[in-house]
């Protein structure tokens, strides 16, 4: 191994420089388990466009609009939440949306989930009613979560905060990201910018399923669309 690298399993080469923040040095090999490098730099890919605006910008925005709409209405449910949490709470529906693709409307589809292998999976007409509870897949969107579980995980999230919970988040198994999006959704409209995330995939698809707990639990691997 040459002084200037550090050689990894991917057969790619990462420079010393560019391993002086992590944790430990990779690869960690164990008897069933290795950590390694991904297959390339993350922090030099091409991103995508920008299609949603910085939190703390929007939520700015939107508190400000509550603020002025306050002048003009009254709201019958006597709400008693301050412009600022009611901003909050707009900024993650707004993700909530965009990430599960519904805010796309009759733009978006349903992708009716299939493990047959090698296959075009069918799309349909949006079912809005089948998104809001993950029984459909997203065409456009970047979780097949539903509004149902990523509800879930703003409420675990705003638990960890109001009770002061330390830590960072992990989630392992990603496909799109869009979970994890959410949650760092929530960790920025509440100002918890000192936590990072850890998003980790295999970003080559699933494994088989061979396991045979169930006699459906099988061709994952052959499914391109979970990739």
């Amino acid at each position: 191994m040459s002084s200037s690298s550090i050689e990894v399993n991917t057969g790619n080469t990462l420079p010393v420089e560019q391993s002086k923040n992590r944790v430990f040095d990779l690869p960690v090999r164990g008897e069933h388990f290795e950590l390694f490098q991904p297959l390339y730099d993350c922090r030099h890919i091409k991103h995508a466009a920008i299609q949603v605006g910085p939190a703390d910008a929007l939520i700015a925005d939107l508190s400000k609009r509550y603020e002025w709409l306050d002048t003009l209405t009254v709201n019958s449910e006597n709400e008693n939440l301050s412009s600022l949490d009611r901003a909050r709470v707009a900024y993650l529906e707004l993700m909530k949306e965009h990430l599960s693709g519904t805010v796309f409307n009759q733009a978006e589809r349903s992708v009716t989930p299939s493990l047959l292998p090698n296959q075009k999976l069918l799309i349909s007409p949006f079912d809005i009613n089948a998104r809001k509870i993950g029984n459909d897949w997203t065409y456009l969107g970047d979780t097949m979560t539903g509004w149902t579980r990523l509800e879930n995980v703003k409420e675990l999230m705003i638990d960890v905060i109001v009770n002061r919970v330390e830590g960072d988040y992990v989630e392992t198994g990603v496909w799109r990201g869009g979970s994890s999006m959410f949650a760092r959704a929530v960790f920025s409209a509440y100002g918890e910018t000192n936590r990072r995330s850890f998003v980790c995939d295999s970003f080559q698809g699933l494994p088989p399923g061979d396991r045979m707990l169930d006699k459906q639990d099988t061709g994952w691997d052959q499914v391109s669309y979970l990739e």
